[in-house]
């Protein structure tokens, strides 16, 4: 029987500068729910990059959190290796099929992220995080499940292979950053304060882009906030708006930070991150280190 898993936040790619957040209705993604995890066809069609993390109505029961993850790459055709470049430092795994692009040197790039997003986001604890590495112009489109402890997360993202080896691995921090902060806040059990979903998705999403492309900036040197695009006069769907708009406030709050020193600029981002959280959540969180 096919338990079907609802919709919690799908995230698009950047447009511009921001990822915006995409939440469709709970309809689409019932075939999701099935043992073979077919991709709903709205999803595999779609001719933008698209990353999700679903949830079920309860997602974390008895110290498990139970989530699927989508990675969608719009391409003229489909992307397949017989012999990908292969390489694992310590919890990351990178698998490039990209010509030019070191898996290695991705992977020692990307496994710098890990104990910064879980200083910020203490609750969790990455396992296992594998990044795919597509070539532009090819798809690649994979949706996976998963039951773990939050001090035992799994993650695979696929990442758009990009012209340089700098450009490709901060994409890569980016989007496993931003993404992992989506799966944090569902795997807290804390009780939340009374406010509307779309501003919790609000806050949600603003967080998850300030983590992003702050631990971006620490490890590489570089947010890349300098170009926002205006959601409303960008032609999104309407459906895109609010977070779009999210993604963009948190751009515009990282400006005038970037030009400063960078140390200064990271600690503001932390003590923004635990605002914001905790203007959420009720009580604070227990660390992933703790029994």
């Amino acid at each position: 029987m096919c338990d079907a898993l609802m919709p919690r936040v799908l995230i698009a790619s950047r447009w511009g500068t921001f990822r915006p957040a995409l939440l469709l209705a709970p309809a689409v993604f019932i075939l999701a729910g099935c043992a073979t995890k077919p991709v709903p066809r709205i999803i595999a069609q779609q001719e933008v990059d698209l990353h999700a993390v679903m949830s079920p109505p309860i997602a974390v029961s008895r110290g498990v959190v139970r989530y699927r993850l989508l990675s969608h790459l719009a391409g003229g055709q489909d992307s397949g290796c017989a012999s990908p470049d292969i390489s694992e430092v310590d919890r990351i795994r990178v698998e490039s099929c990209s010509q030019g692009i070191a898996a290695g040197e991705v992977a020692q790039m990307s496994v710098q992220a890990l104990p910064i997003i879980e200083g910020w986001l203490p609750w969790v604890r990455v396992s296992k995080a594998t990044l795919i590495l597509v070539p532009e112009g090819q798809r690649f489109t994979r949706l996976i499940e998963k039951r773990v402890s939050p001090r035992e997360l799994e993650v695979e993202f696929a990442v758009r292979a990009r012209p340089t080896l700098e450009e490709t691995a901060a994409g890569a921090v980016d989007v496993l950053a931003h993404e992992l902060t989506h799966l944090a806040w569902l795997a807290r059990r804390d009780p939340k304060r009374e406010m509307s979903p779309g501003e919790r998705e609000y806050q949600e999403e603003f967080v998850a882009s300030l983590v992003g492309a702050c631990v971006r900036w620490e490890v590489t040197g570089s947010p890349r906030m300098s170009v926002y695009g205006d959601p409303e006069s960008a032609g999104l769907p309407a459906l895109l708006l609010p977070s779009a708009r999210a993604a963009r406030d948190a751009a515009a709050w990282l400006q005038p930070l970037v030009s400063g020193d960078r140390s200064a600029g990271l600690q503001r981002c932390r003590q923004e991150i635990e605002r914001r959280t905790r203007a959420v959540f009720l009580d604070e969180p227990a660390s992933a280190s703790e029994p």
